[in-house]
This record gives structure tokens, sequence and C-alpha cells, in this order.
């Protein structure tokens, strides 16, 4: 990708932003020659208010060719300003169209019942962006952007209205770096499944962000219906829930079976093998870092529990064309358990996540079976770019 050049003239501008007073960097914007619009949004977040951007981002944003910019300021010890230069990926269009040709099916779907839509991501391929350190902002920098709490920007939208941007080649990365430790253990890495994962790490990385996000809004009770689902000890399912969702909603996207196979171990991967096991062996835990290490094992003990997981002398052993089959009696599970509840309030949250957290951790701990997997995967020492046979 090359700048065009009042965007090139725009970089120049933000890589020095660290040490630049507000008004300073507000006045080097405007004399970038970009766009009207845009420039004055970006002069807008610069001194704190990101409201004119964020309608910029999403609307020209999701054009085909269009360079993208934004930036916030935060609170952080070595950096005032996130930012970023990109464009759309093109595999999000593809995503972006499937999930439009089938929305009937989808609100026909007696499990998924889809009727709130949310807004489609942003996903971006990333020109240049801010380094912001991991201990600044609190949490790995996955997108700083959208990650982190910036300075002085008001929450005016609802759950269902939220926008977020994803950083394709960060989701690309994670999931590769899942997809190298899940062939390090199991027994059968030359199986069609992981060649067909890898043909499709983007395009299946966006549509697992797509669906989870679109499945907090679907089943028997989507994340606004009569309550806003804050509960701490429910966060874990509903996380959960979101991405057996986006399972589900595959089955009706134009996809091969196998490709649909693929997707369900990509889903399964990126959770217990990537976010998951990234968390796990942190030194000290947090509230996010242990929601994914549970999600991860909610999923692992499930598949474990209905037999299509095991360990065996030669590795893990998974029968990869039953997880859809698993992924859909989950959200079943949770569906049914979901409907008992006539009021719908923090107990009944309560009601519907104890039975998953008894299988994610059994006997309030890790089991000898996850436990011995991410032990493996720790002595292989596998690393994100290195290749598995």
């Amino acid at each position: 990708m090359e700048l065009a050049t009042p965007f090139q003239n725009l970089l120049n501008v933000l890589r020095h932003s660290s040490v630049a007073l507000p008004t300073e960097l507000a006045e080097e914007i405007q004399q970038c020659d970009l766009d009207e619009e845009l420039s004055a949004a970006l002069c807008s977040a610069v001194m704190g208010d990101n409201r004119s951007l964020n309608c910029w981002l999403f609307n020209q944003g999701m054009v085909q060719g269009q360079t993208i910019a934004w930036i916030a300021p935060v609170r952080a010890r070595h950096s005032k300003y996130v930012w970023m230069i990109g464009h759309q990926t093109s595999s999000a269009q593809k995503a972006h169209s499937w999930f439009a040709d089938c929305r009937q099916a989808l609100n026909e779907d007696p499990l998924l019942r889809q009727e709130q839509i949310s807004p489609p991501l942003l996903f971006v391929d990333v020109f240049a962006l801010s380094k912001v350190g991991k201990d600044d902002l609190g949490h790995e920098d996955e997108f700083a952007i959208f990650q982190t709490g910036y300075s002085d920007a008001p929450a005016e939208v609802s759950d269902l209205d939220q926008r977020m941007v994803i950083n394709t080649s960060y989701a690309v990365a994670k999931r590769q770096e899942a997809l190298n430790r899940l062939i390090s253990v199991v027994v059968d890495p030359e199986h069609p499944v992981f060649d067909c994962i890898r043909e499709n790490l983007e395009l299946f990385s966006v549509l697992h962000n797509e669906g989870h996000n679109q499945g907090h809004f679907v089943g028997a009770w989507p994340h606004e219906d009569l309550v806003k689902k804050k509960c701490v000890m429910y966060e874990g399912v509903e996380e959960f829930r979101a991405c057996l969702a986006a399972i589900l909603l595959a089955e009706h996207l134009p996809m091969s079976e196998l490709e649909k196979d693929a997707f369900a171990l990509s889903v399964f991967m990126a959770r217990f093998f990537g976010f998951g096991y990234d968390a796990y062996v942190l030194k000290s835990q947090r509230r996010e870092t242990v929601r994914e290490i549970t999600v991860g094992l909610m999923f692992f003990e499930w598949f474990s529990k209905c037999g299509i997981a095991r360990m065996t002398e030669s590795g893990l052993s998974i029968d990869y064309h039953l997880l859809r089959i698993a992924a859909k009696q989950a959200f079943a599970e949770i569906f049914s358990a979901e409907v008992e509840y006539a009021v719908r309030d923090q107990q009944a949250l309560k009601q519907v996540a104890i039975p998953w957290y008894r299988l994610a951790f059994p006997e309030k701990n890790y089991s000898p079976f996850a436990k011995r997997v991410y032990t493996e995967i720790g002595m292989k020492g596998v690393k994100h770019d290195q290749q598995v046979a």
C-alpha cells in the first residue's frame, strides 16, 4: 500500500505526536491537505472529542479503497495518543456480503432467531500504527484505538449500536499462533482440516470476529433483552455463547462442509489454544485474563465431555467433523436454560452460568486433561512465527 501525499504528510505528523501539545498537533494536521471533513474530525479527536471522527471512520472507512485514519488521546505514561492509518480488509467485504445474504435464514433459525443486527465491524489492514506499551494500557495492545478508555470520549450508544474496528493482521497472527500450538500436540497434523484453516486464516478470523459480535444479540436471551447482562459470573458464559453463535451463524454461509468443520475448529483453537493459553501462562491474573482462560476451558471441557477431544499416547485426538454438532448442542443447552427464566435478572444469569463454571473447573480447579495439554504446549515452546509440520 502506497500512501497518497496528504496521508503521508499525516503519518509524518502522527509519528511525533507523543511530544506535541494538542493545539500544536491540531495545527499540523490542518496543514496536511486532507479532506476537510477528515481534517476537522482528526483535530476534534486530538482535543478529546472523537464523535465526528467515529462517524467519518464508519462511513468512509467502509468504502473500498479509502485510506482511513484514526487518533485518540490516552492516559498513559509514555504516550499521549493512539493512532492508525490503513484501509478496510478485502475479505471483510465478502464476509459482510455473506451475512447480509442470509438474514432471513438467520432469523428463521430456531436457535438463533436473529432480529437485532449489530453494525458490521471494520477490519483494517494497517499501514502504520502507534506503539503503546502493554503496561501503559493495562492489557495487550490488540488495537489500542478501540480497546482502551481514551480521554473525554462520551459513550452515547447502546451495546447493540457500538462500532468496533479490528486490526486484521493482529487477528490473523493470533490465530496462526494458536494453530501452531494446536498442531504441535495433535495426533494427525496432516489432516486436511489444517490445510483448510491455513488457506482461509484471514477469512476465518473475520468470520469469527463478525460472528461473535453478532452472536451477542441472538438466541433466547439476546444481550439487550430486558436487562443488560452485567453480571461478573456470567461474563465468561456470554463470551462462550457468542463464539458458539458464530459457529451456528456460519452454518448458513456459502462454505463447504470441510470449510465449516475447519471454521468451527478455528474458533475452538483461537479460544483454548490462543487467548486462553496466553492468559493461562501469565504470572498474575486480572478479571479479563481469567475470563479468557474460562472461555477456553468451557470449549475444551465441553468437547471432552462430548467425547470428541481425547488424550492418547500419541497426543491430542479430536473428531473434527463432530465439533459443529457439539457446538450446536452447547448453544442449545444455554438456550434452554435462558428460556426457563421469566424474570431475567442477576440471579437468573448466575444460575445459567453455574453449570458451565463447574464444567470448566471440575472440583474448582483445572482438569488434569487441560493441564496436560497446556503443559505439552509449554514444553514444545512453539512461537507464533514458527511453522509446525
